[in-house]
């Protein structure tokens, strides 16, 4: 869970935000905290700041250990940020939808509200949403009976990948002839231009370019890597399983012809309605993950994706993709859809009607954090039909004048609220990915025999954090750097 905090600390502070606010060299004016609370199985939090000028600094608060239910966790949090002395700065909270965090009664979120005794704004993790849609829509054409953690189909696969001709592979650029094929592939050409927080991510785009006849930027020749976890919990690893999988499906037809007969692995040579799950992954998946992190536009794509699996033809992918996205409608909450003033994407006549409903549309007396939509009248749904009076909350939490409402749009690019309340709109964080880094520290230090006292853990965890920014490319073993 991560803890959105307007303005630093002050140095007046707790000794632990004295100590930080020393080292470390900020301009102190409308600068945006970003507190990260991880309460799963790793148990830590970590802190991430921006200021005015959109750079990150990353910062370890502490490793509370908890036994992951709802109230022990928000108690340890609580404690943490109160020993920082930023409790009276917490604006937003980010999180995956676990019934921990957002049980009604009882969750995190509700008990940390109840602590700091007011609201705080709800940003659901979006990889975390997409990430149920892809196991959902998956579980919908590829189902499996076995309660085993590992993928039956897939592990077979890897087992396979040993004999493969790296060069004996085929596309789907022949299969498909629909106008979508080449924004995709300009989509992750694109991206494939950027850096990634973890390895799997390009994977996904080298591999969706190559299914779709294209080869990735950057490399003269198309290589394959190696299948890696097949877990059930690693949700990505399905994408890239799945096509991979089609990719080399003859080799793989003939490989498990050959196979003994008594052997337990899967016989199918191609897992039926492969294909379809493939064509899903590249036509709606792609540009909904790596687009999830941009909070301003969180409502339109949010929208954007419910309207388009609603026209797709595979009832199978239709239907599994509108329950599983239909009810992870956060972004679309009366409050919450206040995200969409700053979405510059967003046509000014959309955005004229966002204020003119702002402004007259009543709303609920308490509205709920996420919305639950009719696929029935979605033709005529946009995002401004999610605004009420309601959604002024959404600036009053994040500390932004309201002035810039008064300026018609087109105007908004010069007016100085409107350009501070966008860089505020813009430092907030809706995924955590940036929090492998701090599982990987966690893990590495927690099995160190040296670190079982929790006073000591929590030094090192400092002192190697520390270390790890002053050192970049030192290694973890051999000599120390230099």
């Amino acid at each position: 869970m991560f803890l959105c905090v307007c303005n630093p600390p002050s140095p007046s502070g707790g000794k632990k935000s004295t100590y930080w606010m020393k080292r470390v060299p900020f301009t102190y004016d409308e600068d945006t905290l970003i507190l990260r609370f991880i309460t799963s199985k790793s148990r830590y939090s970590q802190a991430l700041w921006t200021d005015c000028r959109s750079w990150f600094l990353e910062k370890i608060l502490a490793v509370p250990i908890t036994d992951g239910k709802a109230e022990p966790t928000a108690n340890t949090i609580h404690s943490v940020i109160s020993e920082w002395a930023i409790s009276d700065r917490i604006r937003a909270l980010c999180f995956d939808t676990t019934a921990t965090n957002t049980g009604s009664k009882g969750g995190v979120c509700v008990r940390l509200q109840q602590s700091l005794g007011r609201d705080l704004l709800h940003l659901a993790c979006r990889h975390h949403m997409l990430e149920i849609l892809l196991g959902t829509v998956f579980s919908a054409l590829i189902p499996e009976t076995s309660q085993s953690p590992d993928i039956a189909a897939f592990v077979s696969f890897r087992e396979f990948w040993p004999y493969v001709e790296q060069d004996q592979y085929r596309t789907a650029n022949e299969e498909l002839k629909e106008d979508w094929v080449d924004d995709i592939l300009k989509l992750c050409q694109g991206y494939l231009r950027k850096d990634h927080p973890r390895d799997d991510y390009r994977e996904l785009l080298e591999l969706a370019v190559v299914f779709l006849g294209g080869i990735p930027h950057g490399r003269k020749k198309i290589f394959f890597h190696k299948p890696g976890a097949v877990h059930r919990a690693r949700w990505m690893a399905r994408a890239i399983y799945a096509l991979k999988m089609w990719i080399f499906a003859p080799q793989f037809a003939e490989y498990q012809k050959q196979r003994p007969s008594s052997s337990r692995a899967v016989k199918a040579a191609v897992t039926p309605k492969l294909d379809e799950f493939c064509i899903f992954i590249v036509r709606y998946y792609i540009r909904a993950w790596f687009s999830a992190a941009c909070s301003a536009n969180a409502p339109r794509n949010d929208l954007d994706l419910y309207k388009a699996l609603a026209k797709e033809t595979n009832k199978a992918i239709r239907e599994s993709g509108l329950k599983a996205l239909g009810r992870h409608m956060w972004y679309l909450s009366e409050v919450t859809v206040g995200l969409a003033l700053f979405d510059d994407e967003m046509p000014l006549e959309e955005k004229r009607n966002v204020v003119a409903n702002l402004r007259s549309m009543e709303g609920s007396e308490e509205p709920p954090p996420k919305v639950c939509i009719e696929e029935a009248d979605l033709d005529n749904k946009t995002v401004a039909s999610f605004v009420t009076k309601n959604t002024e909350k959404f600036l009053d939490l994040l500390d932004i004048d309201k002035g810039f409402l008064d300026v018609d749009p087109a105007m908004w690019g010069t007016n100085p609220m409107y350009q501070a309340g966008a860089r505020r709109v813009r430092g907030l964080l809706v995924t955590n990915d940036a929090a492998e880094r701090g599982v990987a520290l966690v893990q590495d230090f927690t099995k160190n025999p040296r670190t079982k006292s929790e006073d000591q853990l929590q030094c090192l965890l400092q002192v190697v954090e520390d270390h790890r920014k002053m050192y970049p490319t030192a290694k973890t073993y051999g000599h120390c750097a230099t």
